[in-house]
């Protein structure tokens, strides 16, 4: 098995802040809503061929140009009628826009507009065929989770969990799970949720203590299980360099099985890697006697390596000798990066969105969006 890297495509703007991408249903078109050098939202569509290049098709122009955001995030997968942004602003307020994609264009009109919820951080997003579900911090610390209709923009459900320091991309597969960090004790949790038919969500189980003390996280789901890749450990001075802080900031891969709406962990790798941040996306997964190959499931991750620049590596997970090895490792790339996404992108394709960090003349880092296609066989 490799990895290897295709093409590259790079924004023309500097100092770009956070951004999200989507895939649209039923085409070779990808989404990146992003916010800008001037703190406006703008949605940029790309199209995708056979060999992995992109090419920017159009974009949102300045319908995006309203108040100063902060944030922005987006389901990972989406209709072109219905293409949904959940935003921070620089308030903290969070808003909600739906964009309405001329897939022969790339072009953008507001469908709907104007949802506003109180003062949030770490906002994420996810949706159903029917319903968005926007995930967030709110302004006492507590993890919040909200479905609205997608045509209506309607409150169909509401639920909240305890106190928690950060919330990754949530996953929608039988169940809905959101992977935080537990405020306080820095305890990595997956939290499963139940998203019914009519939007309404109910907590049913969680992972408990057993993903331990982790300061990112990232989740992926494949062949009925889950996984986790972390930076392991606090950001605490205090323990960094005692023994309860020796794997601090090193890569954790764990796999998750589910019984009766829980999460329990059944094979752990502590790596040697120092990382800053992580993403993880499923790649492929074979059920035990099916022909003749071991039953095993793989997933990929792009790391913010600790040097900051960035890496993809496999991880495969071998229930039957209960062990996870390293399939495939990129290697560094030569651009620092600071903010990462990855992307699937179907089948063996692969793509990590990051934010290029490669100093300009006068050794200033020039921010721009970059876009990076990958495939792994």
């Amino acid at each position: 098995m490799g990895i290897t890297r295709l093409a590259e495509i790079t924004t023309k703007g500097r100092d770009a802040g956070r951004f999200d991408v989507a895939s649209i249903v039923s085409s070779n078109l990808i989404v990146t809503p992003a916010v800008t050098a001037s703190g406006m939202l703008k949605l940029i569509t790309w199209k995708l061929d056979n060999s992995g290049t992109l090419t920017r098709l159009g974009d949102s122009g300045d319908l995006g140009a309203g108040a100063q955001i902060t944030g922005v995030a987006t389901p990972s997968v989406t209709a072109p009628a219905n293409v949904c942004t959940v935003f921070r602003r620089a308030s903290g307020d969070l808003g909600l826009i739906v964009w309405k994609l001329n897939v022969a264009k790339g072009t953008f009109t507001i469908e709907g507009s104007g949802v506003s919820e109180g003062p949030g951080s770490c906002l994420d997003a996810q949706s159903s065929a029917q319903a968005l579900v926007s995930v967030w911090r709110d302004g006492s610390g507590d993890l919040r989770l909200k479905s609205r209709s997608i045509e209506t923009l309607g409150v169909l459900g509401n639920a909240k969990a305890g106190t928690v320091s950060a919330v990754a991309h949530p996953i929608l597969a039988d169940v809905f799970v959101t992977p935080v960090i537990v405020d306080c004790v820095d305890i990595m949790k997956l939290i499963v949720w139940r998203l019914d038919q009519d939007g309404s969500l109910v907590r049913i189980g969680d992972s408990g203590n057993a993903g331990g003390k982790a300061s990112r996280v990232a989740a992926a789901q494949i062949g009925g299980k889950w996984a986790t890749a972390a930076r392991a450990g606090d950001d605490w001075a205090m323990t960094s360099g005692s023994l309860a802080g020796l794997g601090n900031g090193m890569l954790r891969i764990s796999f998750w099985e589910r019984a009766n709406g829980s999460l329990h962990r059944a094979v752990d790798k502590l790596t040697a890697i120092p990382i800053i941040d992580v993403d993880a996306r499923g790649l492929d997964y074979s059920e035990s006697g099916l022909g003749g190959v071991k039953e095993h499931y793989r997933i990929v991750t792009a790391v913010r390596a600790a040097n900051g620049k960035l890496r993809l590596m496999v991880w495969n997970w071998l229930p039957q000798e209960a062990k996870i090895n390293l399939d495939a490792d990129s290697g560094e790339q030569p651009e620092p990066i600071s903010y990462l996404r990855l992307h699937s992108l179907g089948n063996d394709l692969y793509m990590t969105m990051v934010r290029d960090d490669t100093p300009d003349n006068k050794g200033k880092p020039l921010h721009r969006l970059k876009l990076i296609t990958w495939r792994i066989q």
